[in-house]
């Protein structure tokens, strides 16, 4: 039986492959960076809100009560500013980080798109070295059926009585 002539092939299509699912991986390690990114924006945003929410229920209170005097009042405006401020770091933080998921997330789609890509590539030339080992069977199949059937003709002074 021959050698399959476009092994070469073969070996470039799987290579192609394996270099498909390296990519993917690391497409989809960095989808997962950007989503842990995202997740510790989003935290860090809802623990700035809860603390500034704090300062001010209990400056509120004290405001009620009687205890604040005019310079708190000044400084409570100061720090509601800069509450309002580092929020909206927070903020643009939190999409930026948003916007980068999605990125990465589009980025691994291609890349799975390729991977699959790259599989068919490969699989059309198993199916054909596999359509070539059968016919290549089949020729060797009726090859030695032709000689045993030339042997058979040949030496009837051997056959069987």
């Amino acid at each position: 039986m021959g050698a399959y002539p476009l092994e070469p092939l073969v070996t470039v299509r799987e290579e192609a492959v394996d270099e498909a699912l390296r990519e993917l991986a690391e497409r989809v390690r960095a989808r997962e960076e950007a989503e842990h990114e995202l997740a510790s924006a989003r935290a860090a945003e809802e623990a700035a809100a809860q603390g500034a929410g704090a300062v001010e229920a209990r400056e509120a209170l004290a405001l009620e009560s009687g205890v604040l005097k005019a310079g708190d009042l000044a400084q409570r405006g100061a720090f509601q500013r800069g509450a309002e401020a580092r929020a909206a770091r927070l903020r643009a933080a939190t999409e930026a980080a948003a916007t980068l998921v999605d990125a990465r997330r589009g980025s691994e789609a291609e890349a799975r798109e390729r991977v699959a890509l790259r599989k068919a590539e490969a699989e059309a030339v198993a199916r054909d070295r596999e359509r070539f080992t059968k016919r290549e069977a089949h020729k060797a199949a009726s090859r030695e059926e032709e000689a045993a059937e030339e042997a058979w003709r040949v030496e009837p002074a051997r056959r069987p009585p």
